[in-house]
């Protein structure tokens, strides 16, 4: 008897410390999932599935959600201190944004705008939840103006500067080199292109903490980090305190000189240095560089990477399949528990393995 009542003390003291289930399973959806987010003080998983934000449990049930937004819910990351969630939204006039607006009974982007989403994660209380009660946007104003540049690349023009496709990753983190600052960091997309030397670099747009949660982004410092060129970018991007890495997953980029890997990392404790941009000749002033850390092939990641903070990550799994009932496609995400290891050649492995 002694050793049973043990044995129950035992698992509710691991279920307090913040015990995990091994897979949060959420499916249903019109699109696929873009990024999750876990908010431990309450249990619940906050996703993106393209055009559509859900609150759900740690069972997967569905508790709330804001349906048809106006545009490409990319990436997303959430804040305890202001307990808001904040993604990447795009307006695109490209063969994306196209096919968004036509999902949505629209007319196409004319033109291209880029937004940070600001949701109140306790106002979205029902499925359907009215946007103007949670939704917030702010224009990320460099983005844009990066995106509609032309630059002249030897003796053509080529448009999108630093081949700046938009935006997608986002993350809270610190400053870099030891800065005790709060910041949200957003990343660029970025086209692939293996004509171009300009797009070799993921560029990260910072921007101060107490200036985004009143709903506003001031002019931010520009950090450009040398990966090679990937396809479209930095997909989803993550801070790990337990390590002390910034996780950059792409997908992996078509450049034969470079290693193309699907996740990068950078150590938040490298001190920014100016130097030129290799491969930049329409940038005569010297940028500010983060040197890379490491990178692995290790695929998953571009849907969405989510740190506990402890050594456990939630990785989003991407899954479609058709529905019996209705015979529609439908898209599902299974965020499954990983540890981190660090490995060279497997950094995580999969929770229970």
């Amino acid at each position: 008897m002694r050793r049973f009542c043990f044995a129950l003390l035992l698992c509710a003291c691991c279920f307090a410390a913040g015990a995990q289930p091994r897979t949060i399973h959420v499916g249903g959806q019109t699109h696929h999932v873009q990024g999750i987010a876990y908010d431990a003080g309450k249990g619940r998983l906050y996703l993106s599935f393209t055009t559509r934000f859900i609150v759900a449990d740690t069972l997967g049930n569905i508790l709330g959600s804001i349906d048809r937004i106006d545009g490409h819910l990319g990436a997303i990351t959430f804040d305890p201190r202001s307990r808001c969630v904040y993604g990447t939204l795009e307006h695109k006039n490209d063969v994306i944004g196209s096919y968004i607006a036509r999902t949505l009974g629209g007319q196409d982007y004319t033109h291209p705008v880029f937004y940070v989403a600001k949701i109140d994660v306790d106002a979205v209380t029902a499925t359907g939840t009215p946007q103007q009660q949670a939704l917030h946007y702010m224009e990320v104003v460099p983005a844009g103006q990066d995106h509609l540049a032309e630059v002249t690349l030897g003796d053509r023009t080529v448009r999108h500067r630093y081949g700046c496709s938009g935006i997608d990753g986002i993350t809270v983190a610190p400053g870099f080199g030891c800065d005790k600052g709060e910041y949200l960091y957003v990343a660029y997309g970025v086209y692939s292109d293996v004509d171009r030397t300009d797009n070799d670099h993921q560029v990260l747009l910072q921007y101060s903490m107490r200036d985004v949660r009143k709903g506003r982004l001031r002019t931010p410092r520009k950090f450009f980090i040398h990966t090679g060129n990937t396809n479209f970018g930095v997909q989803n991007l993550a801070y790990d305190a337990h390590s002390g890495l910034l996780l950059m997953a792409v997908y992996k980029g078509k450049k034969t000189q470079y290693e193309n890997r699907d996740l990068y990392a950078v150590r938040m404790a490298s001190r920014p240095r100016r130097a030129a941009l290799e491969g930049v000749p329409y940038k005569p002033h010297k940028a500010t560089l983060i040197p890379l850390e490491t990178g692995w092939h290790f695929a998953l990641g571009s849907f969405g990477l989510c740190p506990l903070g402890d050594g456990r990550w939630y990785f989003a799994k991407q899954r479609r399949q058709r529905n019996p009932a209705t015979q529609k496609a439908e898209e599902s995400c299974d965020a499954t528990l990983f540890q981190w290891s660090g490995a060279p050649d497997a950094p995580f492995r999969e929770a229970g393995d």
